[in-house]
């Protein structure tokens, strides 16, 4: 069970159906469910959420979580025997994959990117335009670094209902010459996107283990990211990237400038260095996947 809408949406359906006609069910945890809830929701359907995730993780056979952290949520509700942590899987090669000039020039053709020089330094985010992305603090960040930066360029991708104010608000803080809005972007021009790429800016409210950090770090991209949640268990702090607290506009700006300033710092945290790809493989999370799917279909119905 699982979806944009999440297990609350999807999830009370297709458990209580699953119970009821005696199939076994799977809830997977993706996201940082209780920060979610704290960002969103009033304190009233935080409460009504609460009893439902509750009744969800007393009825379902097995839990999915894809990290230890986001895990800690069903912990707390007393249900560890069901939990699994199977990491989200990736491509490897996919994204190690140096893609050729042609593909590149394609990509900078098609995308409005040929004003980005070799020597510029690109910043880029990943996801859906809405508030919990947080985009506005590192716009406004970006904007205060790229003031005595000239070769600075901001890269957003993703589409959602935050687009027209974000787009205003580059007008108004007057970058918006060197902030592009992509749009949806398919996987294969993302791939080269990350190779013209410096710095994966990834400062969010809330994240689970998020597709994008990883296919970052697997291009070789350092990363700015929040100080808080499951991203900076992947990322290593002044290892791998940069951390900042999420609502501080300063240091976000700070952390731009850092990298901005110091290719050195960039070639060496694009290493990310103790960092295994491996533990992401198809076919390592694929075997693991399909072992815990077999044991819970074994397991039958909950009965708790």
């Amino acid at each position: 069970v699982q979806g944009h809408g999440g297990p609350l949406k999807y999830g009370l359906p297709a458990v209580t159906a699953a119970r009821s006609e005696g199939v076994p069910s799977i809830i997977a945890l993706r996201s940082d469910y209780p920060a979610a809830m704290a960002f969103t929701y009033s304190p009233l359907m935080r409460l009504v959420a609460g009893v439902l995730w509750k009744y969800l993780f007393s009825a379902t056979t097995g839990i999915r979580s894809v990290s230890p952290y986001i895990a800690r949520f069903a912990y707390d509700h007393g249900v560890r025997s069901k939990v699994k942590v199977i990491p989200n899987k990736e491509n490897l090669e996919r994204f190690r994959s140096v893609p050729g000039s042609d593909e590149i020039a394609e990509v900078r053709s098609s995308l409005g990117l040929e004003d980005i020089a070799p020597d510029d330094v690109v910043y880029m985010t990943v996801g859906r335009l809405i508030r919990a992305k947080n985009i506005a603090a590192m716009l406004t960040a970006f904007a205060q670094a790229a003031k005595t930066r000239p070769g600075l360029h901001y890269l957003i991708v993703g589409d959602g209902p935050e687009r027209q104010a974000l787009e205003r608000l580059a007008r108004d803080l007057g970058v918006d010459s060197r902030v592009h809005f992509l749009g949806f972007v398919d996987h294969e021009r993302l791939r080269v996107l990350y190779h013209l790429t410096d710095v994966l800016l990834f400062v969010t409210h809330y994240e689970g283990q998020p597709r994008v950090v990883l296919e970052a770090m697997l291009s070789g991209l350092p990363v700015i990211c929040s100080n808080r949640g499951e991203v900076c268990n992947l990322v290593a702090e002044e290892v791998g990237g940069i951390w900042a607290e999420r609502d501080s506009v300063e240091q976000i700006q700070v952390a731009i400038e850092r990298l901005a300033d110091d290719s050195a710092l960039r070639s060496r945290m694009g290493t990310h260095e103790g960092f295994t790809p491996e533990e992401y493989s198809l076919d390592r999370i694929g075997a693991r996947e399909a072992e815990y799917y077999l044991q819970v279909a074994e397991r039958g119905v909950a009965t708790d």
